[in-house]
């Protein structure tokens, strides 16, 4: 994921981030790990022990898109607007974008 909460509980993109930083999922609320390295870009991810609450993601998928194409896109659209947590019955997902009443995917 490319979007974490910081100790504040304000957004915060993983090109804004920085390694000893207190981030959490906003889905979850679990800690997150930030990674960064020489080939792929920035983003945050769960700690091993962490399961989190994204129905979406733990019904067996577990992985979001992180190509250079789809991240390209989510940028076109301000933080605020990228990986929203929506809520529908049962079902917690984290959409890309939300912009309005549409998400994109």
């Amino acid at each position: 994921m490319f979007v974490a909460l910081d100790i504040d509980k304000k957004r915060v993109h993983a090109n804004n981030a920085y390694v000893n930083g207190d981030w959490r999922c906003p889905s979850c609320g679990k800690l997150l790990t930030y990674k960064k390295g020489q080939i792929r870009r920035a983003y945050f991810a769960h700690r091993k022990s962490n399961i989190c609450t994204d129905t979406w993601s733990s019904g067996g998928n577990n992985s979001y898109d992180v190509s250079d194409w789809h991240n390209d896109w989510q940028n076109e659209y301000p933080i605020e607007n990228q990986e929203i947590q929506l809520t529908w019955d049962s079902i917690t997902h984290r959409a890309d974008v939300l912009t309005g009443r549409t998400v994109i995917e």
